[in-house]
């Protein structure tokens, strides 16, 4: 039951600070969308205590109480569904528990932990089930020939196709992103350093909010905060839900030391992107830094169902559960996560 009584302290804290966020822009707009927020999280976190309780019937009338909120995003919608699904599991309700986990995976994020619970259904009480097909989409045609390029070093080509890829306005803002992803991930990037930030534009010229949440990303990597800082914040005024911006603000002002403006940026990212494994682990760190630990751990503790196991943000995840665990001094815990980051 320890991580009940985690869960009403969280409540408790997360539902009042929610209360006070509000930006300075399109102020009618984002008070709505803020209390939208809030009272999302306030009913999803309320289901969670309710299920650690093995109340299920609570449970379900508090989540029906959240599908009426209006203009939810589909993640919130499948959020519901994948805890809607967990209470039916509870409750055998097993076929219902199949059809909830079907439909939270009409949102890629939670594809993967919907369908680990189906296929543990499926093999405790050996139900022959027929899962929907839903084909990932890849499309990374745009940009083959310029990773091409980077493997083999051509220099001069890189730096033409470069030049192209930011000049040319044919050119989609996805095939932007993904040369900026795929510089920043080569060994070599520091040879086009300067070629490249001759490229881009100044925040206020970009005009697309993945592309500046993409030059953001590989500021932030540069250890050049300010700038990543600037980046990020236009991503979030051209799409004030902006993933990535979100969580790169909060990591900035998390380096700047400003803990509350960053953990205000993670929990707004965790509002609209519950299966985010990183909006989890921002929000726990910021917490962390607050010294609330207790709310820190529950973070973790509800981030690990959409961590897949060694990618990236699971190794961040496992690394900041180890740096709480250490703060709470329980060195026991602390290895056994540092050890999960290794796997």
């Amino acid at each position: 039951m320890r991580i009940f009584g985690v869960i009403c302290a969280f409540i408790f804290v997360f539902g009042s600070s929610c209360l006070a966020q509000a930006g300075p822009q399109k102020e009618a707009q984002t008070k709505d969308s803020g209390q939208k927020k809030t009272e999302f999280l306030s009913l999803y976190l309320e289901a969670i205590k309710h299920r650690a309780m093995e109340n299920s019937s609570l449970a379900l009338a508090v989540i029906e109480r959240a599908g009426r909120i209006p203009d939810m995003t589909l993640e919130q919608r499948a959020a519901l569904a994948y805890e809607r699904g967990k209470n039916h599991s509870l409750t055998q309700d097993f076929q219902q528990a199949i059809s909830d986990y079907q439909q939270a995976q009409k949102h890629p994020d939670f594809r993967l932990a919907a369908l680990s619970n189906i296929d543990e259904l499926k093999h405790e009480q050996s139900l022959k089930i027929a899962l929907p097909s839903s084909p990932l989409d890849v499309d990374q045609n745009s940009e083959n020939a310029f990773k091409e390029l980077l493997n083999n070093a051509v220099v001069d080509d890189i730096l033409s196709e470069l030049a192209a890829i930011f000049t040319e306005k044919s050119v989609s803002s996805e095939t932007r992103v993904n040369a900026i992803e795929a510089l920043l991930g080569h060994s070599q990037q520091e040879q086009y350093k300067d070629a490249f930030e001759r490229l881009i534009s100044e925040p206020t010229g970009v005009d697309n909010a993945d592309v500046a949440a993409a030059i953001a990303a590989y500021f932030l990597e540069r250890a050049a905060i300010d700038r990543a800082q600037k980046y990020a914040q236009r991503a979030v005024s051209l799409n004030n839900n902006h993933k990535e911006g979100l969580l790169i603000l909060a990591n900035t002002h998390y380096t700047q030391g400003d803990y509350q403006k960053g953990l205000d940026h993670a929990e707004m990212a965790l509002a609209f992107y519950p299966a985010s494994t990183m909006a989890y682990v921002m929000t726990a760190r910021g917490y962390r830094h607050l010294g609330q630990l207790t709310l820190a751990e529950i973070q973790i503790l509800a981030g690990v169902d959409f961590a897949i196991s060694g990618s990236k943000a699971y190794r961040d995840l496992c690394l900041e559960a180890a740096s709480i665990y250490i703060e709470l001094d329980q060195e026991k815990e602390a290895k056994n996560w540092q050890e999960k980051a290794q796997q």
